[in-house]
């Protein structure tokens, strides 16, 4: 049953990740059908069927869209030479909502031929595309053609530790997508990826996490009321680490605000990309990578795929097949004897380029890849557990596409297992994707969560000298005022409840003619902030309270604003 409301026949999750993404969806049991469906014809053309795709790309020269996932790899690494130049090409792109200090709508993303156009065209051509597919499969499923985006409850995934501003470019990006408009905003929910994942994860069996046996539930062995634990989401851009606790009726609350940082799996295919750079040369690797965009591609899929396996954790070689237009660019660079200076080269057993056509990592060499990453998950892990308020933990909940590494499971073990059970999913990199699905099914399922920034809005108060720094000093009608003054609602780790309002003195005009008083509401890094800075994000629309004509004497009456809305950290992006 759909608490998100019964107008909606089904709920759709879009899980939009930095390296690949898909979709779920659940429809409304009373229809006959339950259960959570994933799309598994990802990559059939290609000769794949996967639960995913790739975050990749393709616009036509006029910006239009071509294609997206695995169709637009394949399409472009195939283009003949020229036509690269012509067409926009992105992979990867999620990161940059991440990475820019300063989000605006018109904030703009570089191709791969080196044009740059706007960011939030590139994110809603994306998702407009992954709409489409999840209706086409409704549609096949229900039989009914008239199927449409108005009869979904819409999810879409962002990581917890986004910015307040790039968690809203999603909403405004989903909006040009045409998943919600406007006037039906509740049409769409953000979920934060650990907190899905961790819904997904309570419902599971003790059988369905990797080294576990038996058909009890989780919640009847480890997930409790009462019970404490982090989810630890790391996907291909960035670690994302919420600490719940279960409530009696079931519920969750966050224990401790999100933290987390840019240790993704990506990080090991750039310290794969560097060794080779190391070996081969960056001009050779280069210039491979430019003429033969198709073997590069399957160079750094079949990278993808060997760096999740156990070959290198229980002791043995990670064979790599180079392609052919590699080894032979190669050799016209190194000279015939490629194999000889190769092995000059690393001095060591440890690799090896075998039959001018393997590259073998032994499992050092392998681990070694992965040392960057690892050590700063470790290294972050291992302070956020000094904190009081995480020391009763009793589970981790591992969980993301990067999870399904052996030699990250491994590591988390080696280091955190003596303190709490880490539980792996068998299927962790849909875990968030399919939590979305029931966190639109039940959105209320966490009641409270720990703020991660100070939010307030800004007022003039009268000047004080004594207090006051001079340049903030503006006279309005003959009195004098403090302008760009920072009254905090709530602040960095306050807790506060889903539909918690928070009251504030309703302030007065500052001229006799004004018959409403406006609001901008900010957020800031520092929870003491006494002064608007010029570069400070605002958040929400501009609020305007209607004007109560009391004089400056007269006793200011009460008023309430939503903090759970801060809580949705729904930013809006500057224009």
């Amino acid at each position: 049953m759909f608490s998100a409301g019964s107008s909606y026949i089904a709920v759709v999750a879009i899980d939009f990740g930095t390296t690949y993404n898909g979709f779920a969806f659940a429809f409304n049991q009373r229809k006959g059908e339950g259960g959570i469906h994933v799309n598994k014809a990802w990559g059939y053309d290609q000769g794949a069927a996967t639960l995913k795709t790739p975050t990749s790309l393709l616009l036509r020269p006029n910006e239009k869209f071509d294609s997206f996932g695995f169709e637009a790899e394949e399409k472009y690494a195939n283009f003949l030479h020229g036509e690269d130049r012509e067409y926009l090409y992105f992979k990867h792109f999620k990161m940059t909502l991440h990475n820019t200090k300063k989000l605006y709508r018109n904030t703009k993303l570089r191709a791969r031929n080196g044009k740059s156009i706007n960011a939030l065209l590139v994110f809603a051509q994306s998702i407009r595309y992954l709409k489409y597919q999840a209706i086409e499969i409704i549609r096949e499923r229900t039989g009914d053609k008239q199927y449409c985006e108005k009869d979904i409850q819409w999810v879409i995934t962002v990581p917890a530790i986004w910015k307040p501003a790039a968690k809203e470019f999603m909403r405004e990006a989903a909006c040009e997508a045409g998943i919600v408009s406007k006037d039906a905003p509740d049409q769409l929910l953000v979920a934060l990826e650990p907190e899905a994942a961790s819904i997904y994860c309570r419902e599971m069996k003790m059988r369905e996490f990797k080294s576990e046996k038996g058909d009890a539930n989780i919640s009847d062995v480890f997930a409790r009321p009462g019970s404490k634990y982090l989810v630890i989401d790391i996907g291909g851009g960035t670690l994302d680490v919420t600490a719940h606790e279960i409530l009696a009726n079931g519920n969750i609350k966050e224990i401790h605000k999100v933290t987390g940082g840019p240790y993704g799996g990506r990080k090991v295919n750039d310290q794969f990309v560097s060794f080779l750079e190391g070996f081969f040369r960056i001009a050779t690797v280069e210039a491979f990578r430019a003429e033969n965009p198709a073997d590069w591609l399957d160079l750094m899929n079949e990278f993808e795929l060997k760096k999740r396996g156990r070959r290198a954790h229980e002791g043995d070689t990670t064979r790599i097949r180079l392609p052919r237009s590699f080894t032979v660019l190669i050799s016209e660079h190194g000279g015939p004897d490629l194999a000889g200076r190769f092995a000059r080269s690393c001095r060591t057993d440890d690799v090896q380029f075998v039959r001018n056509e393997y590259l073998c990592l032994g499992p050092s060499a392998m681990k070694k890849l992965f040392e960057p990453v690892l050590n700063g998950i470790v290294k972050h892990l291992t302070q956020l557990l000094k904190d009081a308020a995480v020391k009763e933990l009793q589970f981790f909940f591992l969980v993301g596409g990067f999870a399904e590494s052996i030699i990250l499971q491994e590591t988390i073990k080696k280091n955190f297992d003596q303190r709490c059970r880490v539980l792996v999913p068998k299927n962790a990199s849909i875990a968030v994707m399919q939590g979305a699905v029931m966190f639109g099914q039940k959105p209320n399922i966490v009641e409270s969560r720990i703020m991660s920034t100070t939010y307030g809005f800004g007022i003039n108060h009268r000047f004080n000298p004594e207090v006051h720094p001079v340049e903030k000093k503006q006279v309005i009608e003959g009195v004098d005022w403090c302008k760009d003054c920072f009254v905090a609602m709530v602040k960095e780790n306050d807790k506060v409840r889903v539909e918690e309002t928070r009251k504030f003195l309703d302030y007065q005009p500052l001229q006799a003619s004004q018959t409403s008083v406006s609001f901008k509401f900010y957020n800031s890094t520092n929870p003491n902030a006494k002064y608007i800075r010029p570069m400070m994000p605002w958040v929400l629309p501009l609020v305007r309270s209607p004007s109560s004509h009391q004089t400056s004497q007269e006793e200011p009456t009460e008023r309430s604003t939503s903090a759970s809305r801060l809580v949705e950290q729904r930013s809006k992006p500057q224009p």
